[in-house]
């Protein structure tokens, strides 16, 4: 039995990935923008926020997805269903924006999300220090 990732697991790694190398120059482009017009907190907001939700976001969805196919491969013999990253990316920018917008009504959201992100991350790393 391979131990390689199903397509959903990789799918979501990619567009977590895309996202990820994306956002620090975006975020400088927003910081420029915001020094230009005097709105630095405008544009960190809405672009930095929109995309630092989309990565915590795609995390969470890329540890789950991980965390089910290790189990469902070993336990049921199930693999995840498979996601594209065309539906990913767009998809974790929209539902970023929208906690960016709604904050601070959505902040117990927000560090709910960025709670499940870390423990999800680090049973990731865990999992892969232990080689299971």
């Amino acid at each position: 039995m391979s131990r390689r990732e199903h397509d959903a697991v990789r799918e979501a790694r990619d567009a977590l990935l895309l996202i990820a190398v994306i956002t620090p120059p975006l975020i400088v482009v927003a910081i420029l923008f915001g020094v230009a017009s005097s709105q630095l907190e405008e544009f960190l907001r809405w672009v930095g926020g929109t995309l630092v939700m989309a990565v915590v976001l795609l995390v969470c969805l890329a540890s789950a997805l991980l965390a089910a196919d290790r189990v469902g491969r070993h336990l049921w013999n199930l693999r995840p269903y498979p996601l594209r990253r065309m539906q990913l990316i767009p998809a974790s920018l929209g539902v970023g924006l929208l906690l960016v917008a709604g904050y601070p009504t959505t902040k117990p959201v927000i560090l709910g999300l960025v709670l499940v992100a870390v423990l999800m991350g680090a049973l990731v790393v865990a999992a892969a220090a232990l080689d299971l």
